[in-house]
């Protein structure tokens, strides 16, 4: 059987180009009430991530004296880096996704992750299924950072990045301070056992992501990444 003939070493690359002035257009856009939309929906991730980083700093002396967990202080360490391996993974593998299938279904994917994970810590009895758990929840976070950071580049107008990424990034002390008065009450033992205080301390970042969630439904795709991978129209 005869194979098929190769292409010359001559033979031209067809190249595709793309002429838009939507890009330049978004840039001089007006602040409106849609780029506020989109700041409140995207940038609460650095919200929640100073959430859950105050958590597992306020709840370790919980998880030692929790009667079903019984945590070594070695183990509340591993806890933590179990959080912050997922994050650095999960920002690598979402990224990807992201720029794949298209920032808008990351929004959703990674923050349901999230919020699945975060809730189901609530729930863990024993070391490994809470390391499990915050494994995920930390991947949840890693790709909203790789997804939003993406997003809030493409949709807000040039001029107003700059201060826009310092307001959301300085957003994280906002969940730092939501964890810490929120720890305070839950894990105060005349409130509430010394098992279920530190289960309904992660239970607020469930509550919260469920609430972003709602938010994101308005946005849209990003123009860019509609044109970049053929959808013009």
């Amino acid at each position: 059987m005869r194979e098929p003939d190769a292409l010359p070493a001559s033979a031209p690359i067809v190249e595709t180009v793309l002429e838009t002035d939507v890009p330049a257009r978004l840039d001089r856009l007006p602040w409106s009430r849609f780029h506020t939309l989109v700041v409140v929906a995207l940038g609460i991730t650095w919200v929640l991530d100073g959430l859950e980083v105050t958590l597992a700093g306020a709840v370790s002396g919980a998880l030692i004296a929790s009667p079903v967990l019984r945590f070594t202080e070695a183990q509340v360490g591993a806890s933590a880096s179990a959080y912050l391996a997922g994050a650095v993974l999960g920002a690598l593998l979402f990224g990807w996704l992201a720029d794949r299938y298209g920032r808008r279904r990351l929004f959703f994917v990674t923050l349901g992750v999230y919020i699945v994970a975060t809730g189901a810590t609530a729930f863990a009895n024993d070391f490994w299924t809470f390391a499990l758990f915050r494994f995920l929840t930390g991947a949840g976070i890693g790709g909203e950072y790789a997804a939003i950071n993406s997003a809030i580049q493409e949709l807000i107008p040039a001029r107003y990045r700059g201060r826009t990424d310092l307001a959301i990034n300085g957003s994280f002390w906002l969940g730092a301070l939501a964890a810490a008065v929120g720890t305070i009450i839950l894990l105060d033992p005349q409130r509430l056992s010394p098992d279920l205080g530190w289960r309904a301390a992660f239970a607020i970042g469930a509550v919260l992501g469920l609430g972003v969630l709602l938010l994101r439904r308005f946005l849209p795709e990003s123009p860019r990444w509609l044109f970049i991978h053929g959808r013009g129209a």
